[in-house]
């Protein structure tokens, strides 16, 4: 799916495996991504053909990443601003 450019979204929610799973209820769980980067990365049956989904994967895994990060920012400024607050 990925080699034909599927990119996965978190909130797709009709694109299905053929036993009926939903793509993005597994795409989301980081272990899987991690576990389908290293596939990619180092199964000798992907070194050639799959470059757009290898792209696709490091692309997400990267937004991912990004967006944690976003997040644990965000978190320690509500934080701060919380305490700075409670001072005032």
């Amino acid at each position: 799916m990925l080699n034909k450019g599927y990119v996965p979204k978190n909130n797709d929610t009709e694109t299905e495996f053929s036993d009926r799973s939903k793509v993005n209820q597994f795409w989301n769980y980081q272990p899987t991504q991690d576990k389908i980067k290293k596939e990619l990365e180092t199964n000798p049956k992907y070194e050639t053909g799959y470059e757009k989904a290898k792209q696709t994967v490091k692309s997400s895994i990267e937004k991912s990443s990004r967006r944690k990060i976003k997040e644990v920012k965000n978190l320690v400024n509500d934080d701060e601003n919380n305490k700075e607050s409670a001072r005032s």
